[in-house]
């Protein structure tokens, strides 16, 4: 007799099927569906299509304030510190100049 466990059953999320300790082919699976997704012409025409109207109808992108201090550099994964950071200084002087399109609470 099999006993089923909780981690028996897949989990799915946006790249379809999740796997704890994945292999390759299952990444490659994952990656693939994620490309089909998001980044085949279709997808992209459609958000091309659609950026003149983003422009003309700003929408403020609300965003939950973020408590820097209890950010470890443990919980940055798969970039070093600097590169994250640098990241982000990025993203602030981008978003910043455009003024009542991204706001923080």
């Amino acid at each position: 007799m099999h006993h089923k466990f909780p981690f028996d059953e897949p989990d799915y999320d946006l790249a379809s099927q999740f796997y704890q300790s994945p292999n390759y082919r299952q990444i490659q699976a994952r990656i693939n569906c994620l490309v089909d997704r998001y980044i085949t012409d279709k997808p992209l025409s459609e958000r091309l299509q659609d950026l003149p109207l983003q422009f003309e109808n700003l929408q403020p992108r609300p965003w939950k304030p973020i408590d820097w201090q209890t950010i470890h550099r443990d919980q940055i994964i798969g970039v070093e510190p600097v590169v994250f950071l640098s990241i982000l200084a990025g993203t602030i002087d981008t978003e910043a100049p455009i003024r009542g399109y991204t706001q923080t609470r």
